[in-house]
């Protein structure tokens, strides 16, 4: 059986997206030299540290993939140490006798923090709300639209990055999460998905994220420069 949807044209591409809520999606330079490289097929995408070591607010945000545990007030004093004390001293960073063990004298604990942090990761940002990006500010004025349903642009870069030899340990895709604190003081209830977690300020940026991470002591580049032909079809100018 022939499946015709391998052989759909970009106006039926651009359907097909559209019925996903949010898109199609865009990506903005400052340059059209750049707008025009990714209009090319070839994709640059950056990593986690360098959107931490921006200066700019609207494109750096220093503890982008990290939370951080906020351990309020612990006191054991001639008692039974437990779990859940054993668990909240160590997710603060702090080693006390294990569980069942008889402490007999105190121990007061209060005000600890614990960051834990991604270290890098493959990073491509888009979003599906120009008009506000562009009202942040006015040198992003060149755009090119996505016209491929998310999933299958993941699939094409993630293809790409493959050909690089680039040992990749996992990989998502989703909306940016504005939603959830990166400051929790629960640790049963650590936040998820740290790639994807945004503060409140960046809200109107509207990003949808696509994310690679490789193993942990992989040396990451400043960014990658794939060549992805395939997406040419379905991309865009508009400026």
């Amino acid at each position: 059986m022939i499946n015709y949807k391998i052989f759909s044209s970009y106006a039926d591409q651009i359907k097909d997206a559209n019925q996903f809520k949010g898109l199609p999606l865009y990506r903005f330079f400052r340059t059209s030299e750049h707008a025009q490289t990714l209009l090319d097929g070839k994709v640059w995408i950056s990593t986690l540290q360098k959107c931490r070591e921006f200066e700019c607010a609207q494109q750096g945000d220093p503890d982008e993939g990290s939370s951080t545990f906020e351990q309020e007030l612990l006191v054991i004093e001639n008692r039974y140490i437990t779990e859940e004390d054993y668990q909240t001293a160590l997710h603060a960073g702090i080693r006390i006798s294990p569980p069942g063990t008889f402490h007999p004298g105190r121990i007061v604990l209060q005000n600890n923090k614990r960051v834990t942090r991604l270290p890098n990761g493959f990073l491509l940002c888009t979003t599906n709300t120009p008009s506000s990006l562009q009202a942040q500010s006015n040198e992003w004025k060149y755009g090119v639209e996505i016209g491929l349903r998310p999933s299958k642009f993941f699939e094409l870069l993630t293809d790409a990055i493959h050909e690089h030899n680039i040992p990749i340990m996992s990989r998502s895709h989703a909306w940016a999460d504005y939603d959830t604190s990166r400051i929790y003081r629960d640790y049963r209830q650590p936040p998820q998905n740290l790639a994807f977690i945004k503060p409140d300020l960046h809200r109107a940026q509207s990003e949808y994220r696509f994310f690679w991470e490789a193993p942990y002591g992989y040396e990451y580049p400043d960014g990658l420069l794939i060549e992805c032909p395939e997406i040419k079809p379905f991309l865009k100018k508009i400026y």
